[in-house]
């Protein structure tokens, strides 16, 4: 009887993430919104999705949803 080792070092490759990254408006008297998606590729994880979340700044909220449809709402 023999005995076998194997040792795997993983590797943890970085998503990549793709999609709507830069939008430009232009202000007008409307309320400005802007929306896009945004995709994330990852061979060590084939279920990505993203965060759900919602995040209010100096100029407006950004909301993600977790299949990566965001939105942008100016104050």
């Amino acid at each position: 009887e023999q005995v076998v080792k194997v040792t795997i070092n993983g590797t943890n490759d970085a998503a990549t993430i793709e999609g709507d990254t830069e939008v430009v408006a232009s202000e007008t008297d409307a309320a400005l919104s802007l929306t896009g998606t945004l995709t994330a590729t990852d061979v060590d994880n084939a279920d990505n999705t993203f965060t759900a979340t919602s995040k209010e700044g100096s100029y407006g909220t950004f909301s993600i949803a977790e299949n990566g449809e965001w939105t942008f709402v100016a104050n």
